[in-house]
């Protein structure tokens, strides 16, 4: 049982004004409780201006090792040595550049044989350039040590479905997926390798059939909260879990810290929910594709009743943490960054692209779609400007 003593000194343990660049003030409070350190970050957005200058591009070729057209999350990733992979799914591979663009190897084929990927699905890559691919229909991660060569496929447990893991500094496989259950993390261990899975409670969803597309789907209602996570450089996760402006920082299965900003959720509206979906859901499959009406998804699925405060996350090397704000799905959207000890460092404008993945040396690497939606990969050096208020 604590003493009154060590509460009183453990309610406030530091309160750290720093000035933005319009003179808002803004305070950043870090204070036990029974479930780690909450780090409070008070105030408006304070503005950064960092310039981003594109210095490569990959992809959108007709032909080659650059004709993969399709960039999300989980499909691209950068070892310690600068090497950038591509998981081109259409082509069942992984293509692997060096850091000036050129082209390395080819890893994967189509196929459910040794080395090759049925339905890849998400890419991860050790700083020593071990790659890792999740495949659905196998059940597993397909793996390549940092020279090309096959290594032994990892099984995973029945219950994961993708589409993001990661490794650790130990190279071992590092999962945070949503299933029902209680509210703390568990820790389940497969083989050799750790798995760390933190819970989280689902919706409940009802199948519905689709007349505008021949398909019956499960979803949750447009704007749910999904889970959002990132590995930091030591192991630990930041994960972003819920409606509210809250970020969990686990090492293992402790919650150590919760960094927290005085952002509220957007209520959702008719208006937002018709953004979200643009002109529907495209459903594609062996023999074809259709696309389902986004008035009737919007009926069928229903709305959240607030846009989460942030829907998605991102580390870099020095462990910076970057969290994409809440709005619909395919519109900019403002970046929050943290430094990794939760402490608010600023906030980058809607056009700032959003990271899938770092270089070792912190170059952004990201998606940039055309005119014809063809996705490509772009690095960006990151041009910090010094004339800001140095950060507490």
């Amino acid at each position: 049982m604590r003493t009154l003593g060590h509460l009183l000194a453990v309610v406030l343990l530091a309160m750290l004004p720093a000035c933005g660049e319009g003179g808002d003030v803004i305070l950043t409070e870090r204070r036990d409780s029974a479930g780690g350190v909450i780090v409070e970050n008070r105030g408006s957005d304070r503005p950064l201006a960092w310039h981003f200058e594109p210095v490569l591009r990959l992809g959108g070729a007709s032909e080659g090792p650059e004709s993969f057209y399709r960039v999300g999350p989980g499909v691209a990733a950068v070892d310690g040595g600068g090497r950038i992979h591509v998981l081109d799914e259409e082509s069942h591979r992984v293509v692997v550049f060096d850091s000036s663009g050129d082209h390395l190897r080819t890893l994967g084929r189509k196929g459910g044989g040794p080395g090759e990927l049925e339905f890849p699905s998400s890419l991860a890559v050790t700083p020593e350039g071990v790659v890792g691919v999740f495949d659905h229909s196998r059940r597993g991660i397909v793996r390549w040590d940092g020279s090309g060569d096959q290594l032994p496929m990892q099984a995973m447990p029945g219950f994961y479905m993708g589409p993001a893991f990661a490794f650790t500094p130990r190279g071992t496989v590092l999962l945070v997926v949503d299933t029902a259950g209680p509210e703390h993390p568990v820790l389940l261990r497969v083989g050799e390798d750790t798995i760390r899975i933190v819970v989280h409670d689902q919706p409940s969803m009802t199948l519905h059939r689709y007349e505008s597309c021949p398909i019956a789907m499960n979803l949750p209602p447009l704007f749910h909260p999904e889970l959002s996570w990132a590995a930091m450089p030591d192991g630990s996760v930041v994960v972003h879990r819920g409606a509210a402006y809250r970020l969990d920082l686990y090492q293992g299965d402790v919650l150590v810290e919760s960094w927290r900003r005085d952002v509220a959720p957007v209520p959702t509206t008719a208006v937002l929910a018709r953004r979200e979906l643009g002109d529907g859901m495209t459903i594609t499959w062996s023999s074809g594709k259709c696309t389902i009406d986004p008035e009737e998804m919007i009926a069928a699925r229903g709305v959240a009743p607030t846009v989460p405060a942030v829907r998605g996350l991102a580390v870099a090397p020095d462990g910076t943490v970057w969290a994409h704000r809440g709005g619909p799905e395919e519109e900019p959207r403002a970046t929050d960054v943290f430094d990794s000890t939760g402490l608010y460092v600023g906030t980058l404008p809607p056009e700032t692209p959003f990271p899938l993945a770092f270089t070792p040396w912190g170059d952004v690497v990201a998606a940039e779609r055309d005119e014809l939606d063809v996705e490509r990969l772009v690095v960006y050096r990151v041009v910090r400007n010094t004339d800001l208020p140095p950060q507490p």
